[in-house]
């Protein structure tokens, strides 16, 4: 044993003994913070000034983190020679390689050090440092809309990259590709902008459907080929109809009744290539289409074929598609049939029992019914009540009980209340009718047009397509947010565009308070919110149930652009968007334009619930704002800075109001 311990002591490295216990541990100290990025890495620096202490730091630190990201991360060092103070070692570097790496000591402190790569390495980030320096000029030109200078350098960075000596890995042809089709469509060249795409949506199908969210595509949005590549059946589905609704609406203005057999028959085919789960989203078309048959049928004098349409409509459970026929002209000649006098017949309600279930629901679960009633008096309530409850006893349509529950609920608000004949939901078609879109209208000015935040995708398009466009808008002085007819849905919708607005603490009350009742406590359950159900369910016995507080949010940073913000508001902006209104306007960039918005900010969380025989849905509101009796926004909603006429173009009124100088 002493033997083999006596022979490993003799062939220890030499070199080793010539570093101190000190320096070496300076040594791993600094591999481990180069790893990290800046971790206070001046303290292994000999002679720091303490008043140069924080601005050495954050030199060093920059230094380190750019090194770290051109050459990698150190996995392995050895030291292997040492001349006078300096000492050499092999280090592994992620991207690098093997390289040399010289530490500089001053005592037992660092006093200099750098890396010397290999040859092949230098010529591979002179070719990278080529390619950005392309990419840089790219951008300036695609900034200055300068599509030839652009064609130029991407076809610079292409030659670098197809000579083999840059870094960059098979992914990079793909993405120069996809640069391609962008520039060709700015350039207005659809056909090989298309071309490149449909390559791509056999290569790399993620790049394709990254252009949906892309600005630079916008022209090709409504193009059916560049719809078949999203892959979104439901996309190509609607994008397919589109045409034959808009010819079978001027067929049924003319009363046309076979051209719009012919339209419906093309629509029933496009709806059969829909697997199930889809034919649901679009259901509501689907209805729409077998009311517009039998209509086209009763014009033809097919009275019996009509019927059996609505017959089947009413067994599937869409009766408010029969009562819709009653008020509807396109069906005066199937009004004098026996069977349709039948049919609707079937379809009468009892509006007292109806409107006596309205009333007792929505004030049990409402949050906004004592608001109202304490706003506009007791008295005032139950002699509206009164009325209403004395007509509905005369009532058998299920049209005229809709008005009448209508008219009862409008004492309360204009919105976030309803009363409607049960319909099939709406599909989630986020991506559909240009809800979302941003557009460049000039090298001063972006446009981002935000037409819902209602949907389980409506966060993920906004993010995503903020993230496809964030270059530009970052880039650009001026941004137009289009809110008109944005009625609202999910506050976190907009979350994504708060880093262009923040530009000082914005202020704002957080929390709701919940209206307390079992219907509201089911409601939450049915829609997944346990919590918030469980929340309801410990505080029965009470009306009301939460807790107030102020939010002040500071902003990390503030970007320079871009610098000039106008919102576009009317009556239809309503709910979430009035949130994002009130959020936006304490930046000291934003303008609001147009008209008064909808107000209906205050109540929010809505439920439905059916009615007994499930002819009829009740539209109400589970929580009330704790400042709604000092905001006093319901019903009254935001007005906006600058007014705007109805009869002008108010996106190229912002666009002039914005670049005036």
């Amino acid at each position: 044993m002493k033997k083999l311990l006596l022979i490993s002591v003799l062939f220890m490295p030499l070199v080793s003994s010539a570093q101190t216990p000190e320096q070496n541990k300076v040594v791993e100290e600094f591999v481990q913070r180069y790893n990290r990025g800046n971790d206070d890495i001046a303290r292994l620096y000999y002679n720091v000034d303490m008043e140069d202490y924080n601005s050495f730091n954050k030199k060093a630190g920059e230094e380190i983190r750019e090194l770290r990201s051109r050459l990698g991360k150190i996995s392995d060092h050895r030291l292997i020679k040492k001349k006078g103070s300096t000492f050499f070692y092999d280090v592994t570097l992620g991207n690098a390689g093997t390289s040399e790496m010289k530490i500089a000591f001053k005592k037992n402190l660092i006093e200099n050090f750098s890396f010397k790569t290999s040859e092949e390495f230098q010529i591979r980030s002179q070719t990278d440092d080529l390619i950005k320096k392309s990419f840089d000029e790219l951008r300036r030109a695609y900034m200055a809309l300068d599509p030839d200078r652009a064609f130029e350098e991407i076809q610079k960075i292409e030659e670098l990259y197809n000579s083999g000596k840059s870094s960059k890995n098979d992914d990079f042809k793909y993405r120069i590709k996809f640069i391609r089709a962008e520039l060709y469509a700015i350039d207005n060249n659809e056909e090989e902008s298309l071309r490149l795409l449909s390559e791509l949506n056999k290569e790399k199908p993620e790049y394709v459907r990254e252009s949906v969210y892309n600005c630079s595509f916008a022209s090709l949005h409504q193009n059916p080929e560049y719809v078949k590549l999203t892959y979104d059946p439901l996309m190509i589905y609607f994008a397919l109809i589109k045409p034959v609704e808009d010819t079978l609406k001027r067929l049924i203005s003319n009363k046309k009744p076979d051209g719009m057999l012919r339209c419906l028959d093309i629509k029933d085919s496009l709806y059969a290539t829909l697997v199930p789960d889809l034919q649901n989203k679009a259901l509501y078309k689907r209805v729409d289409d077998l009311l517009f048959r039998a209509a086209a049928y009763s014009m033809k004098g097919n009275f019996e074929e009509a019927i059996q349409i609505l017959k089947e409509i009413k067994e599937q459970g869409w009766a408010y598609a029969v009562n819709y026929t009653v008020t509807n002209d396109l069906f005066k000649d199937l009004k004098q049939h026996k069977g349709y006098e039948e049919l609707v017949g079937e379809s009468n309600c009892n509006c007292r029992e109806i409107f006596d279930w309205a009333v007792t629901e929505f004030e049990k679960s409402d949050a906004g019914f004592d608001y109202a009633v304490e706003l506009k008096g007791k008295e005032a309530y139950e002699k509206h009540t009164t009325g209403k409850w004395a007509e509905s006893n005369s009532i058998t349509s299920s049209h005229d009980c809709v008005r009448l529950v209508t008219d009862w609920l409008g004492f309360f608000r204009k919105t976030h209340v309803g009363f409607f004949m049960n319909i099939p939901a709406f599909a989630d078609t986020v991506d559909v009718y240009d809800k979302f879109s941003v557009r460049r209208l000039s090298s001063k000015t972006m446009y981002i047009k935000l037409k819902s935040f209602n949907g389980h995708k409506a966060h993920q398009v906004i993010a995503r397509m903020i993230d496809a466009n964030d270059y530009l808008i970052s880039n650009t002085p001026n941004l137009i947010i289009d809110l008109r007819g944005n009625g609202g849905g999910s506050d976190n919708a907009w979350n994504p565009l708060c880093k262009y607005i923040e530009s000082k603490p914005v202020y704002y009350t957080g929390g709701n308070m919940f209206r307390i009742s079992e219907e509201n406590a089911k409601l939450m359950e049915r829609y997944g919110e346990k919590e918030r159900a469980d929340f309801i369910r410990s505080n029965s016995g009470k009306r009301f149930a939460g807790n107030s507080h102020l939010i002040v949010n500071k902003p990390n940073k503030t970007q320079k652009y871009p610098e000039n913000i106008l919102i576009l508001t009317n009556s239809g902006t309503a709910s979430a968007a009035e949130s994002f209104l009130l959020y936006a306007k304490q930046s000291n960039k934003v303008k609001v334009m147009g008209q008064i918005s909808h107000g209906a900010e205050e109540v929010g969380n809505c439920a439905l619930i059916e009615s007994p025989d499930k002819q009829f849905l009740l539209f109400y509101g589970t929580t009330i704002r704790h400042s709604a009796k000092l905001t006093q926004y319901l019903d009254y909603g935001i007005q906006p800075d600058i007014f705007l006429t109805s009869d002008i173009d108010w996106i190229n009124a912002a666009k002039e109001y914005l670049e005036y100088r």
